[in-house]
C-alpha cells in the first residue's frame, strides 16, 4: 500500500514507454512526475462536468456546456439544405439552436428532455 502512494511522485522515465530523450521533452514542459503527466491535458480539453447557464454565457471565444432541456423543434428544408433549429431553456434563459445537414439530430433529441 505504501508503494502505490509513492507511484503519483515517481519520475516520469519510470514509466513504460517514457526513455530518456522523452523524459527530456517533458522536463521542458515542467512535467517530471507521473502525476503532472497524467494531469496535463490538452489545450483544447473541455470538462463537460463544469456547466454554465444560458443566462451566464459570454461571447469569450471559449467553448461552454450548456445542461438544458429541450422546448420546441423547428426542422426547415431548402432545397438540398436541411436546417433544423432547437430552443432550449434551462430556467434562466432560452437559447436556439442551429443544426445543419443534421437529420441525425432531429431523430435524436426529443422534446422535454434534458441533454
Amino acid at each position: 500500500m505504501n508503494e502505490i502512494k509513492k507511484i503519483p511522485d515517481s519520475p516520469v522515465c519510470y514509466i513504460k514507454g517514457v526513455g530518456e530523450k522523452r523524459a527530456k521533452l517533458l522536463e521542458k514542459l515542467g512535467i517530471t512526475t507521473a502525476l503532472q503527466l497524467a494531469e496535463h491535458y490538452p489545450r483544447g480539453y473541455i470538462d463537460f462536468n463544469e456547466t454554465t447557464a444560458i443566462s451566464d454565457l459570454v461571447n469569450d471565444g471559449e467553448n461552454h456546456v450548456v445542461k438544458a432541456i429541450v422546448t420546441k423543434k423547428f426542422p426547415a428544408y431548402y432545397g438540398r439544405i436541411n436546417i433544423f433549429k432547437v430552443l432550449v431553456s434551462d430556467g434562466t434563459g432560452d437559447m436556439l439552436i442551429t443544426f445543419f445537414n443534421s437529420d441525425y439530430s432531429f431523430t435524436r433529441l426529443k422534446l422535454d428532455n434534458e441533454y
